[in-house]
């Protein structure tokens, strides 16, 4: 019996050699096929990790800004309580000239002592109109305790 395949003709067979070399060029281009794939994988990870890191990236100095941000507007608002509060002890000072001057003013008139404190205290409640509000409770006790010590202290100073 001879083999399908004689040795002294190898292409003998032309339809088993079409068959065979079909099946390897199938294999070689679905391989290629595959390989193209895998490389495009491979790419688009490396795709991904670079964008993932300059989203990481861009992140953090969203937060830096975020936080340099916040760091100036607090200075800001400190600044500006700053500000307000050295225009209120000078406001107060000035109300402690003005009392002293009031007092001052109304001794040299001759008004009694109690009528001097009497008169400081009505001006102090006729300065607060709806137009000019009064300060915040706290403050505004304070600032009459003071006016009536300013008034007192200013009666002996004019005596």
């Amino acid at each position: 019996m001879t083999s399908p395949h004689d040795q002294r003709d190898p292409f003998s067979d032309v339809a088993t050699v079409v068959a065979a070399r079909s099946r390897l060029d199938g294999s070689i281009s679905g391989y290629n096929r595959h390989a193209s794939l895998a490389a495009q994988f491979r790419r688009s990870l490396e795709m991904f990790e670079r964008s993932k890191e300059i989203f990481e990236s861009t992140r953090a100095t969203v937060w830096q800004t975020r936080e340099a941000s916040d760091v100036i507007r607090r200075a800001a608002m400190f600044e500006r309580l700053r500000v307000e509060r050295e225009a209120a002890a000078n406001h107060r000072f000035g109300v402690e000239i003005g009392v002293r001057e009031f007092v001052h003013s109304l001794r040299q008139e001759g008004v009694a002592p109690e009528k001097v404190l009497v008169a400081v205290k009505g001006r102090l409640a006729q300065a607060i109109t709806a137009t000019t509000p009064d300060a915040p409770r706290h403050d505004a006790v304070a600032l009459a305790e003071d006016v009536s010590r300013w008034a007192i202290s200013a009666l002996f100073d004019a005596a």
